[in-house]
């Protein structure tokens, strides 16, 4: 990464928020992650930045800041964390040096958030999946394909990329899609089988259609048929 790219993210969340400078300044470290690192951002895109030290997470339309501490950064729970691991592997350092991410690691304990996450959000659309819109429904089965998606990058320990990335990747490739099929076959039989219900299906090959299906509907902003 050159520095004109670090110094240019830099400017980007100061444009973004004037207290941006001071964050800058009390930090001891601070490192960009999401869509604006990848080079995927929209004008729609909010700036996603981490800062190690003390201060108060501020989330709005443009900007998504989480602080925190330097004890908490060198912890075990935060180093086999995935958003961790996602910042390790792709995020932008625009201060400090980044010591701790060489000591990041997709662990069965980070599998099994994100599947706890996926049980979560399945037990929810499956309570109300008979009295809701198509419009809502692919709004509720959007972070669940996405989470699918991240979870079978998990299954093979790597870090997750981000969300634009995903959709792109699983959209356009075969392979991947067929990916998040196996991985349902190693989940909790209850969450294997609310995922083929919310998903209109029956078999792995229906399964695998049906994600192929939302996933080009939801890179095409599109609306998914009534299940």
């Amino acid at each position: 990464m050159r520095a004109a790219d670090i110094d240019s993210l830099a400017a980007e969340l100061i444009r973004r928020s004037g207290e941006a400078r001071d964050w800058l300044s009390n930090a001891e470290e601070a490192v960009v992650f999401g869509s604006f690192a990848s080079g995927q951002a929209t004008p729609q895109s909010d700036i996603d930045v981490l800062f190690v030290g003390c201060g108060k997470r501020r989330k709005t339309r443009t900007i998504d800041v989480q602080w925190i501490t330097r004890q908490t950064v060198e912890s075990h729970g935060w180093l086999q964390s995935e958003l961790a691991n996602h910042i390790a592997k792709h995020g932008i350092w625009i201060k400090g040096d980044g010591l701790w991410k060489s000591h990041c690691r997709v662990t069965r304990a980070t599998q099994d958030q994100k599947l706890q996450v996926v049980g979560r959000r399945l037990i929810g659309v499956w309570v109300y999946r008979k009295r809701i819109s198509p419009i809502r429904r692919i709004r509720l089965l959007r972070p669940i394909l996405l989470d699918l998606c991240r979870y079978a990058f998990l299954m093979r320990r790597e870090a997750p990329p981000a969300t634009a990335g995903l959709l792109t990747e699983y959209a356009r490739h075969d392979s991947r899609l067929r990916e998040v099929v196996s991985s349902l076959s190693l989940v909790d039989p209850p969450i294997r089988s609310l995922v083929r219900d919310i998903l209109g299906s029956d078999s792995p090959s229906d399964c695998k259609s049906r994600i192929t299906e939302s996933l080009l509907t939801l890179e095409s902003g599109g609306h998914l048929h009534q299940a």
